[in-house]
Parts: C-alpha cells; structure tokens; sequence
C-alpha cells in the first residue's frame, strides 16, 4: 500500500510501475498483482483474510484484472506495470493510497518465493512505485473560476478575444486572449501560454483600465489562485 499525498494535483500519469526484489527463491512462479479497493493491515493480512478473497474473485473489494510478470532469478528486481490501477486510484477522491495485492500463480505449492518487504533491513531492496507524470494542459475554465471567485457578479466574460491597445509611452500591441473580463470601467485579460505556444508580446498592465495576466508551467488551482490574487489587488 502507497500513499498517493505525493503525487500533486492536477497532472497526467504517464506511467506506473511496481517494483519488487525477490530475495528468496525456489522455482519460476508467474506472479499476479491485483487492485485494491478497500483498506487492509500488512501486519495481520493472511491468505485467508486478504480482500479480495482467497480465489481473488472478491470484486466488491478488488479490482479482479491483474497484471502479472514471471519471476525466476534470485536477488534481482522484477517490475509490473500498474499504470491503469495507479491511474484509477488518482482520480479517486475517497482514497489517499495505491494499493495491491501480490499473489504468486500457484502453479507448484510446495515452492516458496519471498519479496523483500519495507520490514527489511536492507531499505535498498523496499518495494518501490515509479509513477511518470506531466502536468496537464489546463483549461481556460481554471480563468473563469479566479474570475468568478474575485468579481461575483455584474462583470462581462469573453472567450478567445482579440484585444488591441496602445500602453502610456504610445506603443501599440495586439493579441488574442484566453479570457477577457469587464466591470465597470476595467479590463482583465488572461492567457495561458501552452505547449507551442508563446507570450504576447510587449504587454503591460495599462493602469487603471487594462491589466493583463500571462501564465505557463501552472496547474489548474495555481491558475485560478493567480487570476484571483491579480483581481483582487487591482479591482
């Protein structure tokens, strides 16, 4: 079980991968690991009380679909890729953990492997999950959001606007802009400059009618933090 409190919000996960050292060997087993969808003790769990059932068939507790890798060589690192599971249990809300079961394809009883554990004395050989992300291409509603936030009311939203305007030392600029906001006599202007894409230039804040915000490298919550922080401190 992993606690996902690190992985930040708002991002893509490209990839997930599981990682365990096998540190006890006694024959070449297909190894299955299963989603988890209920909490368990590793202290007490058995093969008897494990969630997802003695047959893994549990689905009220498990994702049954399992991902397997065959181990067969002591001392080394084998890998599962759990990308959809890790995925699933982002985006769920009501969970603050990854978490599998690993259970050996009983193809010889008699024999036994042993994973190193985070009981270990060797922390080197810990189970590991390597989780890929990027952030996520926010939306122009992460703007919309900080602009309700900030204004509440009677103002103007426009998508996609083109504005052109001239600054105080008399140069003049045009632009197209994610999000533009009227109230009153003022104008806020928002862009966030994605992949490909590049800021407008030569703009400025055109005190105290036209001010304009320009982001990039930001999640959706850090964007609508900045449109309203920038609002409020010049409404």
């Amino acid at each position: 079980m992993f606690n996902k409190s690190k992985i930040p919000s708002g991002v893509v996960i490209e990839e997930a991968y599981l990682y365990l050292f096998l540190d006890s060997f006694e024959g070449a087993f297909d190894i299955n690991v299963s989603e988890v969808n209920s909490t368990w003790d590793d202290v007490t769990i058995t093969r008897n009380n494990q969630p997802c059932g003695t047959n893994l068939n549990d689905t009220s507790k498990c994702n049954v679909t399992t991902e397997s890798t065959t181990v067969n060589a002591l001392n080394t690192w084998f890998r599962w890729n759990i990308t959809r599971m890790v995925r699933r249990a982002y985006s769920d809300q009501s969970r603050n953990y990854v978490s599998m079961i690993v259970r050996a394809r009983e193809q010889s009883p008699n024999a036994q492997n042993n994973f190193a554990s985070k009981e270990n004395a060797n922390s080197i050989r810990w189970p590991r999950l390597n989780i890929t992300y990027v952030l996520s291409e926010p939306t122009p509603a992460a703007i919309g959001t900080g602009v309700q936030n900030a204004l509440l009311s009677n103002y103007t939203n426009y998508t996609n606007q083109m504005i052109s305007a001239r600054s105080n030392n008399n140069s003049q600029f045009s632009g197209l802009f994610d999000w533009v906001a009227k109230k009153g006599s003022k104008v806020w202007a928002f862009n966030y400059i994605g992949s490909g894409e590049s800021h407008i230039a030569t703009t400025f804040n055109l005190t105290p009618s036209l001010y304009i915000l320009q982001l990039t490298n930001a999640t959706q919550q850090q964007i609508t933090l900045e449109v309203e922080m920038m609002i409020n401190a010049t409404k």
